[in-house]
């Protein structure tokens, strides 16, 4: 089962886009994690100016912007 992680924000409309367009490619072998980055300093200074962010379990990150396409691609190759 591939776990996923989306790092996010409330209110970021940019994010809620991600989450729906990664929420259509997942199968049901997958889980994605919402994690929103307010909630932890680190995360914040990591991720503030780039959220929102796909997360493989190996530690690959996917910046925004991603087309379906391209988070496809990336979930395939990370999975």
């Amino acid at each position: 089962m591939a776990k996923w992680v989306l790092y996010h924000t409330d209110g970021c409309h940019l994010c809620e886009q991600a989450e729906q367009l990664v929420t259509k490619l997942l199968d049901t072998s997958s889980s994605l994690e919402l994690v929103d980055i307010i909630t932890d300093e680190l995360l914040i200074n990591k991720y503030q100016t780039r959220i929102p962010v796909l997360k493989s379990e190996q530690g690959l990150q996917l910046y925004w912007p991603f087309s379906a396409h391209s988070a496809r691609e990336f979930m395939t190759q990370a999975d």
